[in-house]
């Protein structure tokens, strides 16, 4: 006679149909989001690790960074802009990481750009990018290493590493308004659209410490983040569900009290004492800042610490992109943040322009192939 209650036979079939399904689901996620991969970045279906570290395309999970760019990597692929116009990339990461790597023998005045992902520029090809413009205008050798969703702390960590390497002239420092809340744990946990649930290193009390941005879940979604990208991607659509409908954002919060945000204020004290750490590392090297895009209050918290850490900060450069953006110009990528290669030409000139500017009027003393 068939047994009845809880764990009846119809009961442990259906509870079998639905884990089984489930299982099935998240397989076939797996191997769709594998495949986009492939044909993304052109990681093999196989080769999600590589010796070097754990790797996810053009980043590399590292102990230091917490992931950096992935060295000796190459991707050929088809993106588009925000109005839907198709162009080809061809992206090159060298050696060491770096999107440009400059002569390091010559006479021509060396310029290091730090960054995120505007300055890795996944999503233009090598030669596109906006600081080849100012290679070009400046006649310069340029070195640029910038990655995806860092922070102030980790483009300071590689500024150090390759500061007494390339011996700059001049750097140029590109942050973006999400720098505040990924500098700081406690704003990128509450984060829903810039929190990219990875261990990364953060300055706390005078010192660098390793955590995971997330208070749920917080093993489920660090295993996640390495091993399962179907469940890495659920669990981020579902994170940004609740922000948008079930509660207000950490972004809304702090873009609606400004300055005297508590949680802002006290990421502008982080970000304040690593650009300090970072003017006394460069010594005489002079430091230009601009930012990604002008989002206030972050723009004027980042003028802030510019002018109080002799740091030159070039809010025209952003300014120049949306002017070009309000004149209707295709100047973003399909993602309708990052630039496609109008805006990286955009930028660049401006960037360029601005430097040349300053060069001239004897405000930035940058030394040229001449003058040596």
């Amino acid at each position: 006679m068939a047994r009845s209650g809880p764990f009846s036979e119809s009961n442990w079939l259906l509870l079998c149909l639905a884990v089984g399904s489930i299982a099935l689901v998240m397989t076939l996620g797996e191997i769709g989001i594998r495949i986009a991969i492939l044909v993304r970045d052109g990681l093999p279906l196989n080769q999600w690790y590589r010796f070097s570290g754990r790797t996810l395309g053009a980043t590399t999970l590292d102990e230091t960074l917490g992931w950096r760019a992935t060295e000796n990597y190459h991707s050929k692929r088809s993106e588009k802009t925000a109005v839907g116009r198709s162009y080809e990339v061809d992206l090159v990461q060298d050696e060491k990481g770096f999107r440009a790597f400059g002569q390091m023998g010559n006479l021509k005045a060396k310029i290091l750009f730090l960054g995120d992902s505007f300055t890795h520029a996944r999503e233009v090809s090598n030669e596109k990018t906006y600081y080849q413009y100012v290679k070009q205008r400046l006649n310069a050798e340029i070195f640029a290493y910038g990655v995806e969703g860092y922070g102030t702390l980790q483009e300071y960590l590689v500024l150090d590493r390759h500061l007494d390497l390339i011996k700059p002239d001049l750097v140029v420092w590109q942050f973006c308004f999400n720098d505040f809340l990924n500098n700081d744990p406690d704003l990128e946990k509450r984060s829903v659209f810039h929190n990219n649930s990875r261990i990364r290193p953060y300055w706390k009390d005078g010192r660098v410490v390793y955590l995971f941005p997330r208070d749920s879940l917080p093993w489920v979604r660090s295993f996640a983040a390495a091993h399962l990208r179907f469940l890495n991607f659920l669990l981020g659509r579902i994170d940004k569900f609740a922000g948008m409908y079930l509660r207000e954002s950490l972004e809304s919060e702090i873009e609606r009290q400004g300055l005297a945000h508590s949680g802002l204020s006290k990421a502008a004290g982080i970000t304040g004492e690593l650009i300090g750490r970072a003017r006394i590392r460069t010594g005489a090297v002079p430091i230009v800042a601009f930012n990604c895009k002008a989002v206030e209050p972050y723009n004027a918290a980042l003028r802030a610490i510019s002018r109080k850490h002799d740091i030159l900060f070039l809010e025209e450069i952003a300014v120049s992109l949306d002017s070009a953006a309000q004149r209707g110009e295709d100047v973003f990528h399909a993602d309708g943040a990052h630039w496609n290669e109008e805006g990286h030409r955009v930028v660049g000139e401006a960037l360029a322009e601005h430097l040349k500017m300053l060069i001239s009027e004897g405000k930035l003393l940058v030394p040229s192939a001449a003058a040596r």
